[in-house]
């Protein structure tokens, strides 16, 4: 099991990229919208 310090440092390599307009969608983490929370997961989708 990963402890806080190597989760984060985890996550750090996959971190959220704006989309393209050449994607349909893409997921990656982003920081918190809260101060209570240590991880977040963002998802983003291009819609015309």
């Amino acid at each position: 099991m990963l402890d806080a310090i190597a989760f984060d440092e985890a996550l750090a390599e996959l971190h959220f990229q704006p989309i393209s307009p050449r994607e349909a969608r893409r997921v990656g983490w982003a920081p918190p919208a809260s101060k209570r929370s240590d991880a977040s997961i963002t998802k983003s989708s291009n819609t015309s």
